[in-house]
């Protein structure tokens, strides 16, 4: 009885903190349920947990007990969502009420549901240079349409669920044609309304829905045109709050409906969190994406629009480690696009994790329109997961998600700008043993030699840039880009009492990673190193 009485003192306390009347009430256990899989999920689920060897009986899956739900159910004003995932229960009630359910043996604890300032990652308003038509080959070309387009490869297979805030005009634009007419729109709800009905409200989804499947005519705008969807709108457009109940219900929706992957082109920052809390486990949001993974579901989410502003970092869940973060890059160099947010995240893991153009051709609210943003960039690569995927039907979603990062055109190199860079399966057939950048020491200054090579890749806008980072047990302190003159031969640069000798230096140079040690080079004159 103390714990409860406490427990009531306490959270009776921190209702002056908060305004809403929502809250989560968490219960201690589920106790002794029959459970039947085979009933609850969609057929697709069972068949990739099986597949995935992940369990079908998983107590997370367990309903909410029903005995709790309904002594809780007595006293509140209403029953807004019940979390299997969570073990409990999102409702409305006021203050007295809340200090009777507080008692009751069963509530593990109470939370206010947190009303966080949402961010589309999109920019709107840039200026650009290169004309729509050019921007709409790239955006794809660059990560193998035409490799995945002669090989019948265009995701079909596989399951995508879409969070966002609307899909205004999507079940008649021209982009959609062939998502309606071969009945590729699986599934939709409005978790806003408690409706079906998504084609309202806003446009942001629908642009979103056409970077990774949409059509100009015949020319694909994303690349999984084949694949099938689940749509859900999560976010308030009128206001600028969303609830975290619609994203842990969306969620949990379309793990029940078969998704294999879920994009969200959303972030939480700083108008509820902490730089710290970017830690890949602590907010609500980023937890929910951490379950949905551990459910053989691929989870990509933008990085964010806040490289530019105080912010600066990745927003959750894109701090999340199971999660596939991807930032933005500038179409006319193919580097970070100056909005797009950095890593790591606070708990100094690489983020992003691979990257896409952050300025691109999409479906708008009438027509198609040239738009910028993160938010455009996950779902690029959205689109090539699941032509990856479809391609590799053996992989489950862990193996997916290395496979991704491993195919960036900059891997093994990586920062915290470009992640592992742009996915393409192609690699750009290099050899990677192929030597392009030799080390040298002098006991002060680092040394790099160049040695040139012809490839038809030397077209691309980073063709000659050498990226180079500084890595210390699996940090980066230090990375960067540098543009190399075409009569280059020989660089010297930073100063050795920057340095520890356990250090490691990688350095990325027209499509490969040479990578060096300090440790053998102590106390040596300029010693130039071969590396495999």
């Amino acid at each position: 009885m103390k714990r409860n009485i406490f427990l009531a003192a306490a959270f009776l306390l921190s209702l002056h903190a908060f305004s809403g009347n929502r809250y989560w009430i968490y219960f201690t256990e589920k106790g002794q349920q029959d459970f039947d899989p085979y009933g609850y999920f969609n057929a697709r689920t069972i068949e990739k947990r099986i597949s995935m060897r992940i369990p079908l009986s998983c107590e997370t899956d367990f309903p909410v007990n029903p005995e709790f739900l309904k002594s809780v159910e007595k006293i509140t004003t209403e029953i807004l969502f019940e979390s299997r995932w969570l073990n409990a229960v999102a409702v409305k009630a006021g203050t007295n009420q809340l200090a009777i359910i507080s008692q009751l043996p069963f509530v593990k604890r109470i939370e206010p549901v947190g009303r966080y300032k949402v961010k589309r990652t999109n920019r709107l308003q840039m200026g650009s240079s290169i004309p729509k038509m050019d921007l709409l080959m790239m955006q794809t070309s660059i990560m193998d349409k035409d490799i995945f387009h002669e090989n019948g490869i265009n995701g079909k297979g596989i399951r995508i669920a879409v969070l966002d805030a609307g899909f205004r005009g999507a079940d008649t634009h021209p982009a959609f044609t062939h998502l309606r007419d071969n009945n590729q729109i699986l599934a939709t709800y409005d978790f806003v309304r408690n409706k079906e009905n998504v084609y309202s409200f806003n446009t942001h989804g629908t642009s979103v829905l056409s970077c990774i499947a949409g059509m100009y005519d015949s020319i694909p705008i994303g690349l999984a045109t084949g694949a099938e969807f689940l749509l859900a709108r999560t976010e308030v457009s009128r206001e600028p709050f969303f609830e975290e109940i619609n994203w842990m219900a969306a969620m949990e929706w379309a793990d029940k409906n078969g998704a294999d992957i879920i994009n969200s082109s959303l972030g939480y920052t700083y108008h509820r969190y902490f730089p710290y809390q970017m830690d890949g486990k602590s907010t609500f949001i980023t937890k929910a994406a951490r379950i949905a993974a551990s459910k053989g579901i691929l989870v990509i989410n933008s990085m964010g629009n806040d490289g530019n502003s105080n912010w600066k970092f990745a927003g959750a869940p894109a701090d999340a480690e199971e999660v596939l973060s991807i930032g933005g890059i500038d179409p006319k160099n193919h580097l970070r696009i100056n909005f797009s947010s950095f890593g790591p995240n606070a708990s100094m893991r690489m983020k992003p994790n691979v990257a896409a153009l952050g300025e691109v051709f999409a479906a708008g609210k009438k027509g198609f329109k040239r738009t910028f943003g993160t938010s455009f960039s996950a779902p690029l690569v959205t689109g090539f997961a699941a032509c990856l995927w479809q391609a590799n039907p053996e992989l489950n979603s862990r193996e997916l998600f290395a496979l991704i990062q491993q195919s960036g055109n900059l891997f093994p190199y990586y920062d915290y700008a470009h992640g592992y860079g742009i996915p393409s399966i192609k690699k750009y057939a290099i050899d990677c043993k192929e030597e392009t950048v030799s080390f040298g020491f002098d006991g002060k200054y680092l040394t790099l030699k160049f040695s040139r090579r012809d490839s038809e890749n030397d077209t691309l806008p980073s063709a000659n840039y050498l990226y180079y980072h500084i890595e210390r047990e699996g940090i980066l302190w230090v990375y960067g880009v540098m543009d190399i003159e075409e009569d280059t031969e020989k660089m010297s640069f930073i100063s050795i009492d920057k340095f520890s000798f356990d250090d490691i230096i990688r350095v990325h140079y027209q499509g490969v990673t040479n990578t060096f040690s300090f440790s053998d080079s102590k106390n040596l004159p300029l010693h130039e190193e071969q590396v495999d």
